[in-house]
């Protein structure tokens, strides 16, 4: 009786066994939480022992086993992703569940899972530092390659500054950085240059060459804002605005017509205006250049008084041998500019033009008269009959005897 009720017994407890088992073994499979791993690690220790009837389910051993070699896998994961972590937000979940997980082994004993885990949380801070570095070297990078060496003098002087003081680890950002730092210090020599070679020449640079300049240091001057050049260039620009307008007025002079006299007045005041106007503001290279203007002015007048000299004196010099009309015409050609001495020899040419026109018209009614006189004559003789001739004779004498 006794042997029976222990064979029941023992076959009660195997299928108490395998019901669990059937329910622990996929659990365990699809289980990934280390907590609940070593929960139902846990479990198995409460597992029914069967006895002499063997269950048809894994025994315990072989389940603790899984568990054990599932909690390895899942601890094996964790330390791989700490060991493979490629973005520094991700270390602090990372560092966090291993700590965790080391807690819960240590708690169960489980040693060999914990070493693993240390190991795990050494490479992950050697992770970390790594990816540090990285992203420094990264911003650094990226501050470095954002400085342009078209940047305002101001701004290139904090570059400069800002690269000295970068001590990079790496070759690649070494010779980055060294390759800015020449390219900024280029451009500041370049600028620094440009504005002392301005500060010096600026009121000594030629008259033609001064647009140029000026167009140059205008298209720059921004770049200057706020630095020690900014000033001095300003006033070159002020300098050169002034040179601009005076040579724009000294050529404003040189295209004013020169038809009359009175444009002589007119002109010489418009050069004197431009004369005082400029005389405070520009250095004495470009006062010669007013010198010469005057100069070019006087050397106008004097070229349209030398045309009317010398066409009085031509028509001095041909009034004998050309006729009253040629004469006329002549003084009609003479220019406006005339001197009072000039005026008097015309008012004498005028006066001897009168007698002139006078003995020509004395010379050519004796001229047609001698003509007609001629024809009379050849007509008198084309007479062949005597008595008709006798009677042109008598009629022609008795005309005369009428005038007298």
């Amino acid at each position: 009786m006794a042997g029976k009720l222990y064979l029941q017994t023992s076959f009660d407890l195997s299928n108490q066994y395998d019901q669990k088992a059937k329910k622990l073994l996929p659990a365990i499979s699809g289980e990934v939480d280390i907590r609940r791993f070593l929960d139902l690690r846990n479990s198995i220790k409460l597992m029914p022992i069967p006895g002499i009837v063997l269950p048809s389910q894994l025994p315990t051993t072989e389940i603790q086993e899984t568990v054990d070699n599932r909690i390895k896998k899942v601890i094996e994961a964790s330390c791989k992703q700490a060991e493979t972590l490629n973005r520094i937000e991700g270390a602090d979940a990372v560092r966090n569940t291993l700590h965790d997980h080391k807690e819960l082994l240590h708690h169960e004993g489980l040693l060999a899972s914990i070493e693993l885990i240390a190991e795990a949380e050494k490479k992950l801070e050697e992770r970390i530092k790594k990816l540090k570095a990285d992203a420094e070297e990264a911003s650094l990078k990226n501050q470095i390659n954002a400085m342009t060496a078209n940047a305002d003098l101001v701004k290139l002087y904090e570059y400069r500054e800002a690269l000295v003081g970068i001590h990079p680890v790496t070759s690649e950002l070494i010779s980055t950085r060294d390759q800015k730092l020449q390219s900024v210090q280029s451009s500041i020599s370049e600028m620094e240059t440009f504005s002392n070679t301005v500060s010096q020449t600026y009121k000594t640079i030629e008259a033609d060459q001064a647009e140029v300049l000026y167009e140059r240091i205008l298209r720059n001057i921004n770049r200057y804002t706020g630095s020690n050049f900014e000033e001095v260039l300003n006033q070159a620009l002020e300098y050169l605005r002034n040179v601009k307008s005076f040579v724009s007025e000294i050529k404003e002079i040189e295209k004013l017509p020169l038809q009359k006299p009175e444009d002589i007045t007119q002109i010489q005041a418009y050069i004197s205006q431009v004369a005082v106007k400029y005389e405070a503001n520009l250095d004495s290279a470009y006062k010669s250049i007013m010198e010469r203007a005057q100069n070019d002015f006087d050397y106008r007048v004097q070229s349209e008084y030398d045309k009317a000299e010398a066409q009085v004196t031509e028509i001095e010099r041909i009034f004998n041998s050309h006729s009253s009309d040629e004469i006329q015409k002549r003084l009609s050609q003479i220019p406006p500019f005339v001197t009072d001495e000039m005026r008097v020899r015309i008012s004498r040419i005028k006066s001897s033009l009168e007698q002139k026109e006078t003995e020509e018209r004395l010379a050519s009614i004796e001229k047609n008269t001698q003509d007609v006189i001629e024809r009379i004559e050849k007509l008198f003789l084309s007479i062949q009959d005597t008595s008709r001739r006798q009677e042109c004779l008598e009629r022609l004498q008795k005309r005369i005897s009428i005038i007298k």
